[in-house]
């Protein structure tokens, strides 16, 4: 007699537990995540890894990610994938029964999916047209993730991602016609909250929570606001499902990005992730450290950057008297500063660094970790990114001490 289908969801804890996921992974027919997601962020978004077996044999393969209804109601998605013939949604959704209950778990097959409607323009701007992805842009986004980062089709995220029916997801394109310019999608979060300053206000219990994954523009189109339109069209989707806070990581020593996350859109970060992510490619040919960005949508600095569409301009540090340096291009590093303000400098062409000087750019990954890790936290006394700075031709990241008068703005 054949064993029933049952399945099995690897131990997140277990030391082992991503060579686990990456095994499954290698067993689907359909495209899954990316090894740098599983590696990095599944489990700190709340996911699992899941595999169904019969007889001792995976028949299929996939994820359970945190998701909302078509009703706004939370639930889980599990998003799968035959490893050999495919098999009926309904034998897989009974076996997960029996581990969880079937009332909040929807199914989404990556072997079959059917093309959707276009879903209607948000907003045009500029010749731009801002909306949720139609079918076909679902390729597109692919296209342009592969142009950007040079990423091989194992590095892509699955085009299954942006149909209407993947509740797990939240897509914006920006398209020029029926080109794709520019593109921004997140996971809904169900892991815990990142390090926040305790006794600052927190999403409320049952608020949804958002990683926004990866935003994305084409060259030729930079410099047009295309990255903030998607970004400020994000929180405002979010806000109407209920998303308080969202949260992404970003590289420290990209400043046309602080510019934007810290000085457009009133993000904070308190938080070093030294080494976070595995790939090496044309924009990471160093060590990827990131920060781990903060997006409160109701405090008062994040309203008012979304009002606006900036909130705090490029500081001029040279007429400032309360700032105090953590280095000089990465000669003289201190550690025993506590001033009201840090700057902390960043090469201002990071990517061109990479490129002409790799032994260069080594060294400013290590010293800034260095000084990032040590100045950064959530506690009182600490500090926390908050904007940037500028003094003649350089460029830092400006962080605040932490205390009560930053407590304050964020109520």
């Amino acid at each position: 007699m054949a064993d029933r289908l049952s399945v099995f969801v690897p131990n997140p804890r277990h030391p082992a537990w991503t060579d686990q996921a990456l095994r499954l992974r290698g067993l689907a027919r359909a495209q899954l995540l990316p090894v740098h997601f599983i590696q990095a962020i599944l489990r700190d978004i709340g996911g699992d890894a899941l595999e169904w077996r019969q007889n001792g044999v995976a028949v299929a393969v996939g994820y359970r990610l945190r998701a909302q209804d078509e009703h706004g109601a939370a639930c889980h998605l599990a998003y799968f994938s035959a490893a050999r013939a495919r098999r009926a949604t309904a034998e897989l959704r009974v076996a997960c029964a029996r581990l969880w209950g079937s009332a909040d778990l929807r199914f989404f097959d990556g072997d079959a999916y059917a093309p959707w409607p276009d879903p209607p323009v948000i907003e045009t701007r500029d010749g731009i047209a801002y909306a949720p992805p139609r079918a076909q842009d679902a390729a597109g986004i692919q296209q342009l993730q592969a142009q950007i980062w040079q990423f091989a089709d194992a590095d892509l995220y699955p085009a299954a991602l942006h149909h209407p029916a993947f509740h797990a997801v939240r897509s914006l394109v920006a398209r020029r016609q029926d080109q794709v310019v520019g593109f921004l999608f997140g996971f809904l979060h169900g892991g815990p909250l990142p390090a926040w300053p305790r006794g600052w206000p927190r999403p409320r219990a049952g608020a949804g929570r958002m990683e926004s994954q990866v935003l994305g523009i084409h060259p030729a189109y930079r410099r047009r606001n295309i990255a903030y339109h998607l970004k400020r069209l994000q929180a405002r989707t979010a806000q109407t499902q209920g998303i308080e806070h969202i949260q992404w990581v970003t590289d420290p020593l990209q400043f046309r990005n602080a510019n934007l996350n810290f000085g457009r859109l009133g993000a904070v970060s308190c938080q070093l992730l030294p080494n976070h992510l595995p790939f090496r490619n044309a924009l990471n040919r160093v060590p990827a450290s990131r920060l781990r960005l903060l997006w409160p949508l109701q405090a008062a600095p994040v309203q008012n950057a979304l009002a606006t569409g900036r909130y705090g301009s490029v500081l001029d540090l040279a007429a400032r008297t309360d700032v105090a340096y953590a280095h000089d291009a990465l000669r003289r590093v201190r550690l025993d500063l506590t001033a009201p303000r840090l700057a902390v400098e960043i090469p201002a062409q990071w990517t061109r660094l990479q490129q002409q000087d790799a032994t260069r750019a080594q060294e400013w990954r290590r010293i800034t970790d260095r000084i990032l890790a040590h100045y950064l936290g959530p506690d009182a006394g600490q500090y926390m990114i908050t904007g940037t700075g500028a003094r003649q031709e350089r460029t830092y990241l400006v962080a605040e001490r932490i205390d009560e008068a930053l407590a304050a703005r964020y109520r």
